[in-house]
Formats: C-alpha cells, sequence, structure tokens
C-alpha cells in the first residue's frame, strides 16, 4: 500500500520538482587576478628603474661639463689676461734703459792713491792776486797756520799726517819729509806733527 503523504510533505515534495526542473543559472566564474610581472618584452631602457637612472646619469653629466667650462674659462683669464699684465723686469731693461737699475762697484783705492793727487797741489801757497805791477800779497805764515789743522795720524810702517786747511776745505796726507807747497812734514808723534812753513817750525795736535 503506497504511503500516503501529509500535504506539507507534498508540498515540499512539489517544490523540490519544480526547483529540479528549473535549475538556477550558473554564475560566471571570476578570474583570478594575477601578480603583475614586467614585460619582458620590452628594451631594458624603457623599464622605469632604468629611466630613473639614465636621469640621474644625465644630471650629474651635466654637472661636471658645467665645472669643467667654468675651469677652463678660468684658466684662459689667468694665462692671456693675468699674465700680459706682469711684464718682467727685463722687458723695461730692454726697451727702456732708463729703468734699468745701475750697480756700479766702487772700489776703494789705497791711501797713497789719493795722496798723490793731493800732494801734487799747492794747498798752502799764498793767495796771490795779480796787480798792476805783478807782484803777488804774501799772506802771513801765521794766518796760514791759524787755517791748519791736524785731523789724526795713520800708524804704520810709513805713518801719515792727515792735515786740514779749512779755509781752502781740503785735507792732505803727509809722510816724515813729504812736502805740499811750502809746508813741510817735519815729525811724526803719535798725537802732533811738526811742520816747517817758510822757515819757520809749527807744531799741529789733535
Amino acid at each position: 500500500m503506497p504511503k500516503e503523504f501529509s500535504p506539507e510533505e507534498k508540498l515540499l515534495n512539489l517544490i523540490r520538482k519544480k526547483k529540479a526542473a528549473n535549475p538556477p543559472p550558473a554564475q560566471p566564474e571570476r578570474p583570478v587576478p594575477l601578480a603583475s610581472k614586467p614585460n619582458r618584452d620590452l628594451p631594458s631602457y624603457l623599464d622605469l628603474t632604468n629611466i630613473i637612472k639614465l636621469e640621474h646619469i644625465k644630471t650629474i653629466n651635466m654637472v661636471l661639463f658645467s665645472s669643467l667650462i667654468i675651469i677652463i674659462l678660468y684658466l684662459a683669464i689667468d694665462i692671456f689676461i693675468f699674465s700680459s699684465d706682469a711684464v718682467p723686469a727685463q722687458a723695461y731693461t730692454a726697451k727702456d734703459p732708463s729703468h734699468a737699475v745701475r750697480q756700479e762697484k766702487r772700489e776703494i783705492e789705497p791711501l797713497s792713491h789719493y795722496s798723490k793727487d793731493i800732494n801734487a797741489k799747492d794747498l798752502f801757497r799764498p793767495l796771490a792776486q795779480n796787480d798792476a805791477g805783478g807782484t803777488k800779497p804774501v799772506v802771513p805764515a801765521e794766518d796760514v797756520m791759524s787755517n791748519l789743522s791736524l785731523l789724526g795720524v795713520v800708524s804704520g810702517e810709513n805713518p801719515q799726517a792727515i792735515i786740514e786747511n779749512k779755509k781752502q776745505k781740503k785735507t792732505i796726507f803727509l809722510k816724515k819729509g813729504q812736502t805740499s807747497g811750502d809746508l813741510k812734514l817735519k815729525e811724526i808723534e803719535a798725537d802732533s806733527v811738526t811742520v816747517i812753513y817758510r822757515g819757520e817750525e809749527y807744531t799741529l795736535t789733535m
């Protein structure tokens, strides 16, 4: 004997049959996103990381190039402008003799060299002026001797006396026995000398 279903079971079976006859449409499967991979077909220089590196390299190259240009300009200015202002001293000497520095060596001659020239002149002759009659006035010996002074004595094997004529502002060097005009040196001491002028002896002291 067939099983009898209650009204609720009948309704539930009917719903199941309808669902089985009209199944719900299948939903399309969503694609699973894959991890992004670099496109290996593109050249390496088009890669973003490579582009950034190239920009940095270009900037560095520009800075280095600018620095090199500045250094070259500085060297050119220093060589062609400032060096033209500094003219060596030899150039002035060659072009303009007035700029040459005269360097003369003065050789000191021995005492005898000067005494010869001085003794050759008669420093102690009386001042004379030719009158109409041709006579020469004679200067007193006292006046001549008052103008003489002993400056010093050069000691040595042959000592010399240094005598100055104040009036004529001249100096002579005499050894014992030498003469200058009417003046003759007779004796030389450490601090005095004896001279003969016109036959009279006089002593000069320092």
